[in-house]
């Protein structure tokens, strides 16, 4: 019983992640950790894909972005479309896909690479800056849920039965 108690806050942290993120949906490629298994072509599409989704920055957005990669005279060409963006929000998604590639063009053309924390840090933090609105809805929520949580636990108002209950829900996300 002891080491069902332990589990418990972890359990219960897990719940308001699901409820504060919404996923209740299977999860999609771009989700999926790296594969060392991955063809080259199938490590490309999945580049692509993420770069795609770090586009849709805005929470809960009806934005869908596509992106497209084509070669053309020895050139590739970064072509994307996105539906229900003005012209301001356009441009700002542009240049941050620009800057995030121009990270990984530095790294390849540089004469010694940046390992690979670097290189990490410098494009998350590339996304995290163009995300930055996604990013704060999604930390406001989980702090709310957090303190509803830490209070509910205070106070001593969860019973057994929402306890018991509390674990079908939280796996159901999975």
């Amino acid at each position: 019983m002891r080491r069902i108690r332990n589990f418990f806050p972890p359990l219960i942290l897990l719940e308001a992640i699901n409820e504060c993120c919404k996923q209740n949906v299977a999860r999609k490629a771009s989700d999926s950790p790296p594969n060392p298994n991955q063809t080259p072509e199938e490590k490309f599409r999945t580049f692509v894909n993420k770069m795609a989704h770090i586009c849709d920055h805005q929470p809960h957005g009806d934005t869908v972005t596509a992106l497209t990669v084509l070669q053309d005279n020895g050139r590739v060409l970064y072509a994307f479309a996105s539906n229900r963006r003005t012209r301001q929000n356009l441009l700002k998604t542009k240049t941050g896909i620009l800057s995030v590639l121009n990270i990984l063009k530095e790294n390849l053309q540089a004469e010694t690479s940046q390992s690979d924390e670097v290189l990490h840090d410098k494009l998350i933090r590339e996304i995290l800056s163009l995300n930055t609105v996604r990013v704060q809805c999604y930390l406001s929520a989980l702090s709310k849920e957090l303190k509803a949580c830490i209070k509910a636990c205070n106070t001593g108002n969860i019973s057994k039965e929402s306890k018991s209950a509390s674990y079908p829900a939280i796996l159901s996300g999975y």
